[in-house]
C-alpha cells in the first residue's frame, strides 16, 4: 500500500534539498555516454515554459537490439537515506514511424548505483542497480512537432536507504525516441524510528522521477 505523508504518525520535520536540477544548469551538463557516439547526445532544446535548457536525446529506431547509457554525474546525498527523484521526457509514438514496428520502443529504464567515488569515469553496467522501467502517458507525432506541440510527462521514483557518500543515475535507451531531463531531490527525515516516508505531491516537483529504498515504487501525488 503506498502511504501519504498524512497517513504517517507522528509527523515529522522533512527538509528537501535539491541534489541535481538539469534545467538550471549553466552551459553543457557534460554526463558520461555509452556508446560515446551514435547514443544519446545533448542538445539545447526550448522547456515548456519557452525557456533553453540542456538536455539529451537519443533516436536509434531503424536498428535492433540498442543499448544506449547515459549516466549523470556523481550526486552527494548529504546526511539523506532516501532520494525523491522527478523526470520529464518525451517519447516519439512508434505508430507513426512507418516500417519501425520491430525496432521502435516507448520505454527507457531507470538505474542507480551508489558509489563513494566522485570520479566515476566509466559505466560499468553490472553495477547499477534498476530502479523501474518507465513508459510514456503521452507520446508526440510529427502532428505534434508540426504544431510545436510538447506532450510531456512527469514520473516520479524514490530510491533508499542509502547508505554510502553518494550515487550516479543512469538511463538505458534500448530503441525509442527520447529526450529527458532529471531533477533528483532529496527529502531527509529528521525523526527517528520512522521506516519510510509517504510520497509528497507532485505539486512540490518540477522534474520527474524518484528513487525509493526496499525496492521502487511509483509515488502518487
Amino acid at each position: 500500500m503506498v502511504k501519504r505523508v498524512s497517513d504517517c504518525a507522528p509527523a515529522a520535520s522533512v527538509f528537501r534539498f535539491t541534489l541535481l536540477d538539469s534545467r538550471s544548469v549553466q552551459g553543457e551538463l557534460g554526463w558520461v555516454a555509452s556508446p560515446t557516439e551514435g547514443g544519446w547526445e545533448e542538445v539545447s532544446i526550448m522547456d515548456e515554459k519557452n525557456i533553453p535548457i540542456r538536455t539529451y536525446q537519443v533516436c536509434n529506431v531503424m536498428e535492433l537490439n540498442q543499448n544506449n547509457w547515459l549516466r549523470t554525474d556523481w550526486i552527494p546525498r548529504g546526511g539523506a537515506q532516501r532520494v525523491y527523484i522527478e523526470i520529464k521526457f518525451t517519447l516519439r509514438d512508434c505508430n507513426s514511424l512507418p516500417g519501425v514496428m520491430g525496432t521502435c520502443k516507448e520505454t527507457f529504464n531507470l538505474y542507480y548505483y551508489e558509489s563513494n567515488n566522485d570520479k566515476e569515469r566509466y559505466i560499468r553496467e553490472n553495477q547499477f542497480g534498476k530502479i523501474d522501467t518507465i513508459a510514456a502517458d503521452q507520446s508526440f507525432t510529427q502532428v505534434d512537432i508540426g504544431d510545436r506541440i510538447m506532450k510531456l510527462n512527469t514520473e516520479v521514483r524514490d530510491v533508499g536507504a542509502l547508505t554510502r557518500k553518494g550515487f550516479y543515475l543512469a538511463f538505458q535507451d534500448v530503441g525509442s525516441v527520447h529526450r529527458t531531463g532529471v531533477r533528483p531531490r532529496l527529502l531527509q527525515e529528521m525523526s527517528v524510528g520512522r521506516a519510510e516516508l509517504g510520497p509528497v505531491s507532485r505539486h512540490h516537483h518540477r522534474s520527474r522521477h524518484l528513487l525509493a529504498g526496499g525496492g521502487p515504487r511509483l509515488l502518487r501525488g
